[in-house]
């Protein structure tokens, strides 16, 4: 029935569909492979994409490591690294201004 009243309406839903599942697998490719300072830097640009202000909430150590299937000490040694390196700047708690531009130097010296 829907398809007779609104035949572009399927595929263009199905489209939708399509988008969010290759977006979600690429999350999950970035977030979960490769070593740990990496992967943190994927999630945290993931965090500031189309954020102007460069401010992002960052979740607790805990919740990354399990977003990143990391150990919380290995994270919060990563973070603290990112913070000495100016890369991230603790502005409020749990929200820092992000250096997007270091954090994808940093990430190309990865990809070399």
């Amino acid at each position: 029935e829907l398809d007779k009243r609104l035949p572009h309406f399927r595929q263009h839903m199905l489209t939708r569909w399509q988008h969010a599942v290759d977006e979600a697998e690429g999350w999950l490719t970035e977030l979960r492979m490769g070593p740990i300072r990496m992967r943190l830097i994927h999630l945290i640009l993931r965090l500031a994409e189309g954020n102007p202000t460069g401010i992002i909430f960052l979740p607790s150590r805990e919740d990354i490591g399990n977003i990143l299937s990391a150990k919380v000490e290995t994270v919060s040694r990563a973070i603290a690294e990112f913070i000495r390196a100016g890369l991230l700047t603790r502005v409020a708690p749990s929200r820092f201004r992000v250096d997007v531009s270091g954090l994808h130097q940093r990430l190309d010296l990865f990809n070399q």
